[in-house]
C-alpha cells in the first residue's frame, strides 16, 4: 500500500503582496474614473484661463485707446534743429510755427585790472560789496505798453531838421531801452531820444530847418504810431503821446517795480471806514485778487459796501470816493490788518482830502523807478522845488512837487534853463547804476556847484545831490532801491540763491529771553517770516524791512545787557538761509540790529593777495565764482575772473570795492535770450528769458541752440504712428483671442482629438458678444465715425480683424477729435465697451468665465476629497488583507507540521511499505 501525503499548501504560486496588490487593483476603477474626470476639468480649466489671459490683454490695449494721452502725443518736425529744439506737451496746438532766434543767454563775467601777481602783492583793507538788485536802469518792456497791447515791430523813418533820415529798425527790440539806444546810437542823424514820464521825446540837435523833423513808417508798419511818434513838427521837439498806460487787468506781481504784493491768506488785509452815521466799517479780503481792477472789485462788491464807496483804477493809481454824505463823526480811512503790508504797496497810504483818498502812482514811468520806492521804500519826506546853479553862475529852479519817477528828476535837471539858456549839467547813473551823478560841464568854471531845496521840500538832501562847492560832480551814492518786500519769496533768498529750510531757530534778546521761531512749508516769503517775529511775545525784538532795500532787520527793544542772537536749532539751518545767523552786526541809536541782507558784504583785510581774495569770493556763496587767469601781459598780468552763477538778466550783480581798486570791469553783460514767435515782425511777438529755454504761448518748451538769421519753422502734428500702432497692438490682442478660441474648441474628425474646450459654450458666447462690438455701428457719437469698418479695420475669414493704414491716416487727418471720440468716449467709446463686455467673462466676481472656473473648482476639490476617502478605503482593505493572509499562513504552516508529523508516524507503523 503506497504512502498518503497529508502536506497542505496554498491554491497559487505567487507571492503574497502580489495577491493582495491584484486584490486591491481590481476595486480602483471609480477612483481612474473619478481622476480622469479631474484632469478634464482641469485641462478645461486651464483653457478658460488662456482665454481670459487674452481678454485681460485685449481690455489693455483697449484701455490704451481710451487714454486721452494716446491722442494727444505729439511730434515736431524743426526745419534746422541746429537751432532750436521743440518739446511740445500736450496742450500744444497741431500747426506749422516760425520762430526766430534772435539773442542766446549770456552770462555776466568780469575783469580785475592785472596784477604783478597772486600770492605776494597785496591790495589794501578795505570791503567787497556784492548785490543781485538795485540797479535804477529798468528797461520797460515794448510787450507791457499801450495797455498790454504791445508795440507792433519793424522800420520807422526819422528826418530831421537837416533832411538827414534814418530807418530805425526795432524788428528785435525788446524794451524802450533798446529803442532809445538805436536812435541815439545812430550816427546818420541829429537826434536824441529819451524816455520821459509815461512817453518818448525826440530832440532835433541838428541846429537846422531846411525841413520839417519828422517821424515816417515804412512798410505800411505801426512801429512809431506803437511809440506814440508818428509826429512832424516844424519845431525841435517831438513829444510822444503817453503810452505806458495801465490798464485794470495790469498784474500785482508787477507794480511796485516787480515787488508784487503779499496778500493774506484766509483773512483780510484791508479795513475800510466812512464818515456815516452810525459809521460804515468792513473789512476787504483781497486773496482772490489778481489784477489792480480785483482790487477795485473786491471793494465795490462787497456785500458791506452797497455803492457808499466807489473804487477806481486808473492808469496805476487807485482812487476811493466815499458816497456816504458824511454826517458821522468818524474820518474816511483805510487801515491795515492781520498784519498785512497792502497800503503803501498799492499806493493808498495817503490821507483822504475831503470825501476822496488819492492813490499815489505804483507803476514807474518808462524805463524808470518811483521815487517811492527809493531810500528803502521810505521815498521822500517833502517833493519839492530844488535850485541849480551852475559853475559858470546859471541858476535854475525846477518843480519837482509832482514827480512821480526818478526820470522825472533826472529830466528836469538836465531840461534845466536859465532864461532860454540850459545849464552846464548832466544828470546821469552812476558807474554803478544804483545812484545818480551830477555833472557840471561849464568849461570855465567861475563859482560854485549849487544843488539845494527850495521852501520845505527835502528832494536834494534825501537824494544825496545838495552841494555847495567848487567841484564838477556831484554823487549820490546808492539810492537803495527796493527790491525786497513783504512779498518777495523766500524762493531764492537763501545764500546761493537756495530756499531756507522748513525748521526752527531761536531769537535771543539782549534781556536773555528767547523764542522759538518754526519756519513750515506755510512761511512762503518775506512778510510771512516778519509776522512770525513780531507776533512772538516772549522777546522783546522787532523785525522789519530794512533801510537798504534789500532785505529785513532785527531790532533788540529790550535794552539789556546781554547780545542779540540769532541760533538754529537742532542741526536746521533755517537762520542760516534767513541770513541771520549769528550775533549783532550793527547799533543804532543804542539799538541792536541783525540785518538780513540779499547784498553780501566781504571783509578784505590789508594782508590778503589776489589768491586770498578769489578764495573770499568762492566762500561767500555770493552767486559768483572766482578764478584767475594769465592773460599773457608782460607786465601785470594776473587778472581776477568772476562769473555769475545765474544766465540770463536774473543772474546780473553790481560789484564794489572799497577802501582798494579792483579796476573791475564787464566784459560780458548779463543779457536774456530773445526769442520771436512769428516770422513778420510787424506781427510777431517777441519773448525773452533768462536761460535758453523758453515755455512759450504755444505750450512747447523751445530751447536756442544758436542765433539764426532766418525764420525756423517747427510743424506740430499729431503723433499718427503712435495712434496706429495703439489701434494695432488691440487688433493683434483681439485676433490671439481668436486664434486661440479656434484651437481650445478644434477637433479632428480623423483622430477624433479634441480642444479643451471643445464643445463649451462659454467660447460661443464670448465670441459673439466679441463680433458685436467690432462689427456694430455705434450710435450717440458727435463725429461721424460709428464703426470700425469707418477707420479701415474690417472682419476678414474667421473673425480675424485687419487695418487698413490709409484708412485711419486719412480720418485723422480729416477729423482726429471724432476718432478720439470714438476710441475714448465714455460708455460709448469702443474702450469702455470692450471692457464691459471683458467683464463680463472676467470679473473675479460676476464673470462666466470666473463663475465656470469657481464651479470647476469646486468640483475638482470634491472629487480630490472624495479619491481621498476611496484610497483611505482601499488602504484599510489592504491592511485587512494583510492581516488575514497573515494568519491563513500561520494556519497552513500549523497544519503542514501536523502533516509532517503524520507522516512520520505512518512510517513507523508500515516499516516496509515504503
Amino acid at each position: 500500500m503506497g504512502t498518503i501525503s497529508t502536506s497542505v499548501g496554498l491554491a497559487s504560486n505567487l507571492p503574497t503582496g502580489e495577491i493582495i496588490d491584484a486584490l486591491i487593483n481590481a476595486q480602483r476603477g471609480t477612483i481612474d474614473r473619478l481622476a480622469s474626470r479631474a484632469e478634464e476639468y482641469g485641462a478645461t480649466s486651464g483653457g478658460l484661463n488662456v482665454l481670459s489671459g487674452n481678454l485681460l490683454s485685449l481690455t489693455g490695449s483697449a484701455t490704451t485707446l481710451g487714454k486721452e494721452t494716446t491722442f494727444d502725443k505729439l511730434t515736431t518736425t524743426v526745419s534746422n534743429p541746429a537751432i532750436l529744439s521743440v518739446a511740445p506737451s500736450p496742450d500744444t496746438p497741431v500747426g506749422t510755427y516760425e520762430f526766430e532766434a534772435i539773442r542766446k543767454a549770456t552770462t555776466q563775467q568780469i575783469y580785475s585790472k592785472g596784477f604783478a601777481n597772486t600770492d605776494t602783492q597785496t591790495l589794501g583793507e578795505g570791503v567787497i560789496t556784492i548785490a543781485s538788485g538795485g540797479k535804477l536802469a529798468t528797461p520797460t518792456p515794448l510787450d507791457i505798453l499801450n495797455e498790454g497791447q504791445g508795440v507792433a515791430r519793424g522800420v520807422f523813418r526819422i528826418t530831421d531838421g537837416s533832411g538827414a533820415s534814418a530807418d530805425i529798425d526795432i524788428s528785435d527790440a525788446v524794451s524802450v531801452t533798446d529803442v532809445l539806444d538805436l536812435i541815439n546810437e545812430n550816427s546818420a542823424i541829429s537826434v536824441e531820444a529819451r524816455a520821459e514820464g509815461d512817453g518818448i521825446i525826440l530832440v532835433d540837435t541838428s541846429g537846422q530847418s531846411a525841413t520839417d523833423f519828422s517821424v515816417a513808417e515804412l512798410n505800411g508798419g505801426h512801429a512809431a504810431e506803437g511809440l506814440g511818434l508818428l509826429k512832424t513838427t516844424a519845431g525841435t521837439t517831438i513829444t510822444g503821446d503817453d503810452i505806458n498806460t495801465i490798464p485794470g487787468d495790469y498784474t500785482l506781481d508787477l507794480i511796485n517795480g516787480g515787488n508784487g504784493l503779499r496778500l493774506i491768506e484766509g483773512a483780510p488785509e484791508l479795513r475800510i471806514s466812512l464818515t456815516d452815521d452810525p459809521t460804515t466799517e468792513f473789512d476787504v479780503d483781497l486773496d482772490d485778487a489778481v489784477t489792480l481792477q480785483d482790487i477795485a472789485d473786491a471793494i465795490n462788491d462787497h456785500e458791506d459796501n452797497a455803492g457808499k464807496v466807489l473804487a477806481e483804477v486808473n492808469n496805476g493809481q487807485f482812487t476811493l470816493t466815499d458816497q456816504t454824505g458824511g454826517g458821522g463823526a468818524g474820518a474816511f480811512e483805510l487801515t491795515e490788518i492781520n498784519d498785512a503790508n497792502v497800503l503803501h504797496e498799492l499806493g493808498l497810504d495817503v490821507a483822504a482830502v475831503g470825501n476822496t483818498i488819492s492813490g499815489e502812482r505804483i507803476i514807474g514811468g518808462l524805463d524808470s523807478v518811483l521815487l517811492r520806492n527809493l531810500r528803502g521804500g521810505q521815498g521822500f519826506d517833502q517833493l519839492g522845488s530844488i535850485s541849480l546853479t551852475d559853475q559858470s553862475g546859471k541858476t535854475a529852479v525846477v518843480d519837482l512837487s509832482t514827480a512821480t519817477s526818478l526820470n522825472d528828476v533826472i529830466n528836469a535837471i538836465n531840461q534845466a534853463e536859465d532864461t532860454g539858456s540850459k545849464l552846464n549839467l548832466t544828470a546821469t547813473f552812476d558807474e554803478l547804476g544804483t545812484g545818480i551823478r551830477i555833472i557840471d560841464t561849464t568849461a570855465s568854471p567861475s563859482g560854485n556847484l549849487t544843488i539845494a531845496d527850495v521852501g520845505g521840500s527835502t528832494l536834494a538832501t534825501q537824494l544825496g545831490i545838495a552841494v555847495d562847492a567848487a567841484q564838477s560832480t556831484v554823487e549820490s551814492g546808492s539810492l537803495n532801491l527796493q527790491y525786497v518786500n513783504a512779498a518777495t519769496s523766500l524762493d531764492g533768498y537763501a545764500p546761493g540763491g537756495g530756499t531756507p529750510q522748513t525748521s526752527a531757530f531761536t531769537i535771543t534778546d539782549s534781556a536773555g529771553n528767547t523764542a522759538t521761531i518754526s519756519l513750515s512749508t506755510s512761511v512762503k516769503n518775506i512778510g510771512d517770516v516778519l509776522q512770525r517775529i513780531n507776533s512772538n511775545e516772549t522777546i522783546n525784538v522787532q523785525a522789519q524791512l530794512n533801510e537798504t532795500g534789500d532785505g529785513f532787520e532785527l531790532i533788540d527793544l529790550a535794552g539789556g545787557a546781554e547780545t542779540l542772537t540769532v541760533q538754529d536749532l537742532g542741526g536746521g539751518q533755517a537762520a542760516q538761509g534767513l541770513r541771520l545767523l549769528g550775533e549783532v552786526d550793527t547799533n543804532e541809536g543804542g539799538q541792536q540790529r541783525i540785518s538780513s541782507r540779499l547784498t553780501t558784504e566781504i571783509q578784505i583785510d590789508a594782508e590778503d593777495t589776489l589768491d586770498d581774495i578769489a578764495e573770499k569770493l568762492n566762500n561767500a556763496n555770493a552767486g559768483l565764482t572766482a578764478a584767475i587767469i594769465d592773460d599773457g601781459s608782460t607786465l601785470n598780468s594776473k587778472r581776477l575772473v568772476l562769473n555769475s552763477t545765474r544766465s540770463g538778466s536774473e543772474g546780473a550783480l553790481i560789484l564794489d570795492s572799497e577802501g582798494f581798486d579792483l579796476g573791475l570791469t564787464i566784459t560780458t553783460r548779463a543779457e536774456d535770450a530773445v526769442l520771436r514767435i512769428g516770422s513778420n515782425p510787424a506781427t510777431a511777438f517777441v519773448t525773452t528769458s533768462s536761460t535758453n529755454r523758453f515755455n512759450t504761448g504755444i505750450n512747447a518748451l523751445i530751447d536756442i541752440k544758436e542765433v539764426s538769421e532766418d525764420p525756423i519753422t517747427v510743424t506740430v502734428q499729431r503723433d499718427q504712428d503712435n495712434i496706429i500702432n495703439s489701434v494695432q497692438s488691440f487688433i493683434d490682442s483681439y485676433n490671439r483671442i481668436i486664434d486661440a478660441a479656434a484651437d481650445l474648441t478644434k477637433f479632428d474628425p480623423d483622430t477624433g482629438e479634441r480642444g479643451v474646450l471643445q464643445g463649451e459654450g462659454i467660447v460661443l458666447r464670448l465670441l459673439r458678444r466679441l463680433d458685436s462690438e467690432v462689427t456694430q455701428p455705434v450710435g450717440n457719437l458727435n463725429g461721424p465715425y460709428r464703426s470700425l469698418v469707418d477707420l479701415g479695420i474690417t472682419v476678414t475669414s474667421g473673425g480675424k480683424l485687419q487695418l487698413d493704414d490709409e484708412v485711419l491716416k486719412t480720418a485723422l487727418d480729416d477729423n482726429p477729435a471724432a476718432v478720439r471720440e470714438f476710441f475714448t468716449a465714455t460708455d460709448n467709446g469702443l474702450s469702455d465697451r470692450l471692457e464691459t463686455t471683458v467683464d463680463a467673462f472676467t470679473d473675479p466676481f460676476t464673470g462666466a468665465i470666473s463663475l465656470q472656473n469657481e464651479a470647476l473648482t469646486a468640483s475638482l476639490q470634491s472629487i480630490d476629497e472624495r479619491i481621498g476617502v476611496l484610497n483611505e478605503i482601499l488602504e484599510n482593505k489592504r491592511a485587512r488583507l494583510v492581516e488575514q493572509y497573515a494568519r491563513m499562513e500561520t494556519i497552513i504552516s500549523e497544519l503542514n507540521s501536523q502533516s509532517s508529523a503524520i507522516d512520520r508516524l505512518a512510517a513507523l507503523a508500515n516499516p516496509g511499505s515504503s
